[in-house]
């Protein structure tokens, strides 16, 4: 090790000299070095490498941090085991592609390449992505994407290279000054059902639930959206997970080691925004409620027992000592194994992956003969429910069930047949009363159609051709009894006479229709865009609690759709967004513009139709839909009081008011007729 340090420094010596060329900014050759000091830059500008000093630290590491981003955001370092502690460290390729760090006569990091290099070149991608090439080659012999630090990047695969044995985890800081790794730990893990662990050593803090064809089990929030596109891989080969950009911003999500959390930022004008983190409640924390027991947030106390099972220890668990779980009420034999039978439990996070088996090749009848068959088997499900295809099978106990008030998966639990004979009974019921029902509306059907043609014959037969209009006829003592002698207060429409609701009123209204929005867009198992959210959409309980109605013209986006044109544009005028009514595109922003219209009439009282100026030509269609904010932010920005407000855009087009001499002359129209909405290009 020390010839080899020996002569890293002396060719280093050698090269000494060999500044980085201002041409190739993003790049260095062997015969060049990067000083502490100097830094190279990506192509496009979005990430720099050199060495740096972390808060209030004077020792010196090699990382890789955003150009653009005013506060130094590191996101990978290389010597973070072995700092150094003055400004000699150089950063050299050798002649075969491998990397050095040198401080002095020490080499205090190294990295080699998968094969040797010919023309060895050592570049900064815009992705953040430091790799090792072979000369033009595409093909990476080495990449800083494979040993991440602390910080996951769009377009990084987290996991296992199963290949080369190498798992790319994320390994938190000790703190803000030292980037050396801390305890806190975010992998996947290598069952044969995979899923991600927030650990600390053998602590495990959350757990993901394994990957369902749309998100992990566990992680209901986290699947595709405007913003992001996820991914989840996992063949002989590799195990892994990435996220990707949708849109032109940055974002990265690492472990904090302060609050033990998993968490998603993306940079706004206001600084780093957090997007989202893991756990995201007290039902996340990882075994919480022991075995066959599940724990739904909403509920008092959160952790309860699966149907046919009881607490281990019933004077712990009304303590609130949830940790030993529940126990059968009938134990199960093997030897009854074939009368043994499944109940469906829905909305859950899967159990703990680490005794499970999986094949992707069978359905879910296979599934239930192969779990049927095998004594230890004690629960299965579809591995992939995009199609209700593979199998999941779990051996042991179940650990780490937690209920979703909406959305989450279906598992079938192994009970004993004195379980099931309630089911069954009921299910035989239900037959019953299905078969009866349906006999009943066929003989009134029946009935019906016979009378109907009877008496369509004996008309005719009559020579009755009069047709009777059919509208209710009332004399003019009734109408002036109900109008109260046709007082003006009962004019239908007259919003003079409209009681108008309070502020708070009309507030707590509209954090209602934006909650259902976000439930639409973000929580639910599909997301859903309305396309028709209108105030006559908007239904009012007697409490005023809002419900969102008339889903007859909603689309379900599957998969990583973020956005659909159609030719067939359906929906109601001034609800409808620009890009949708022009265009025919529609996304989860089109909702977004329609819930702005909504807000403008609710907070307004009048409709968007009612009021118009001649004078003034402002209007929505000056703002990219890109512009408008999720429905996340809408909430965060509603209900958060120390929230900032981003800026709104100036449109890109307007006209400006025109002004008229004959100040006396000028007038606001009020038009109470139907109209249709102008659209006028950006």
């Amino acid at each position: 090790m020390d010839l080899l340090s020996s002569i890293l420094v002396v060719t280093n010596l050698i090269f000494f000299f060999f500044k980085i060329p201002y041409g190739v900014p993003d790049s260095i050759t062997p015969s060049q070095i990067l000083s502490d000091g100097d830094t190279i830059v990506s192509r496009e500008g979005n990430f720099v490498l050199g060495f740096f000093s972390p808060g209030n630290s004077k020792n010196r590491y090699l990382g890789i941090w955003y150009k653009s981003i005013p506060v130094q955001t590191v996101v990978w370092v290389a010597n973070r085991v072995r700092p150094i502690n003055d400004t000699s460290g150089i950063l050299m390729i050798n002649s075969t592609g491998n990397l050095n760090v040198i401080q002095n006569n020490s080499v205090v990091w190294s990295a080699s390449t998968l094969e040797e290099a010919q023309s060895p070149l050592l570049q900064l991608l815009d992705t953040g992505n430091l790799v090792v090439t072979d000369g033009n080659s595409e093909d990476y012999l080495w990449e800083s994407f494979d040993y991440p630090s602390d910080t996951m990047l769009p377009g990084m695969k987290h996991g296992w290279d199963l290949k080369r044995g190498l798992n790319r985890r994320l390994i938190a800081w000790k703190n803000w000054d030292d980037p050396s790794p801390g305890n806190l730990i975010f992998e996947i893990t290598l069952h044969n059902y995979p899923e991600a662990l927030l650990r600390q050593g053998s602590t495990i803090y959350f757990r993901s639930g394994p990957w369902n064809g749309y998100g992990f089990s566990g992680s209901p929030g986290l699947k595709p959206n405007p913003v992001y596109a996820f991914k989840f891989v996992f063949n002989q080969d590799e195990a892994y997970f990435m996220f990707t950009l949708k849109q032109s911003l940055h974002s990265r999500a690492l472990p904090n080691q302060t609050n033990f959390m998993f968490q998603r930022f993306t940079w706004t004008e206001q600084g780093w925004q957090l997007f989202g983190s893991l756990p995201i409640d007290f039902c996340d924390t990882y075994a919480l409620c022991g075995a066959y027991a599940r724990c739904l947030i909403t509920d008092a106390p959160v952790c309860q027992c699966l149907k046919g099972f009881k607490p281990k220890s019933q004077q712990r668990w009304d303590s609130m000592d949830w940790s030993q779980g529940c126990v059968r009420n009938k134990r199960l034999s093997c030897k009854e194994k074939s009368t043994h039978g499944f109940r469906k439990f829905s909305g859950l996070k899967l159990p703990d992956t680490t005794h499970s088996w999986v094949n992707t090749k069978m359905n879910l009848k296979e599934c239930r003969a192969e779990c049927l068959n095998n004594c230890s088997c004690m629960a299965y499900t579809n591995s992939d429910i995009r199609e209700g295809g593979g199998c999941a099978i779990w051996f042991g106990d179940l650990v780490d069930i937690k209920q979703f008030p909406a959305g989450g998966q279906d598992l079938y639990i192994r009970m004993h047949p004195s379980e099931l004979g309630s089911i069954r009974k009921l299910n035989k019921k239900k037959r019953v009363v299905v078969i009866i029902t349906a006999s009943i509306i066929s003989g009134l059907l029946t009935l019906g159609l016979l009378w109907r043609f009877t008496w369509k014959t004996t008309n005719r037969r009559r020579g009755r051709k009069k047709e009777d209009v059919d509208v209710p006829l009332f004399d003019f003592t009734t109408v002036a009894t109900a109008t109260n002698k046709f007082s003006p207060a009962n004019v239908i429409g007259a919003e003079q006479n409209d009681t108008l609701l309070a502020w708070p009123k009309r507030f707590d209204i509209i954090i209602g229709i934006v909650r259902g929005l976000l439930y639409l867009h973000q929580d639910s198992r599909l997301q859903v865009i309305h396309r028709d959210l209108k105030a006559s959409n908007i239904l009012l309980d007697i409490n005023l609690n809002p419900k969102i109605s008339d889903f007859g013209l909603a689309r379900a986006f599957e998969g990583d759709e973020s956005e659909v044109k159609t030719d067939r544009i359906v929906g109601t005028y001034g609800y409808m967004s620009p890009e949708y009514a022009v265009d025919g595109r529609f996304s989860v922003k089109s909702d977004v513009f329609s819930m702005g219209v909504l807000m403008l009439e609710i907070v307004s009282a009048m409709k968007n139709r009612k009021f118009f100026h001649p004078y003034h030509h402002h209007n929505l269609l000056g703002h990219f839909p890109e512009d408008r904010p999720i429905m996340s932010c809408v909430y965060s920005m509603l209900t958060n009081e120390e929230a900032i407000l981003p800026q709104p855009k100036q449109p890109g087009f307007f006209i400006e008011r025109s002004h008229s001499n004959s100040g006396a002359n000028e007038e606001s129209n009020i038009e109470n007729e139907v109209t249709i909405t102008m659209l006028e290009a950006r």
